[in-house]
């Protein structure tokens, strides 16, 4: 829902937000610490730029190695080009196996191919 709210936002709407604070351990089953608090969620809504698509990437291969993990995840990649995309084959494939656990969207910013099916801006 989140993805689909901000796919919504037109030029020159703002939206905040903020990465968790502080040390993040996932642990299972939507099950996690921040700062060694424990906490729940059933869906994980990530925004990523660049190189930040790192711990995105570690949580969401931690969830999809465990079938029984029903958590989901919609992830949301930005880039300047298609080319700063890291790991985009990884994603593709985890969006493709997994369509009901995990989900990508793309944003570039400088520049995009004509045929470019996500995001620019």
């Amino acid at each position: 829902q989140t993805l689909q709210q901000v796919l919504t936002l037109q030029i020159g709407d703002t939206i905040d937000m903020r990465g968790p604070v502080g040390e993040f351990e996932y642990i299972a089953g939507g099950n996690f610490l921040i700062d060694g608090e424990e906490r729940f969620a059933t869906k994980f809504n990530m925004i990523a730029g660049g190189t930040g698509i790192t711990p995105c990437m570690q949580i969401a291969a931690e969830i999809l190695r465990h079938p029984e993990d029903s958590t989901q995840m919609s992830l949301i990649f930005a880039c300047r080009e298609e080319g700063d995309l890291l790991m985009r084959s990884t994603l593709d494939e985890w969006a493709e196996k997994f369509p009901n656990k995990f989900s990508v969207h793309y944003i570039l910013s400088d520049s995009w191919p004509k045929d470019w099916k996500y995001s620019t801006g």
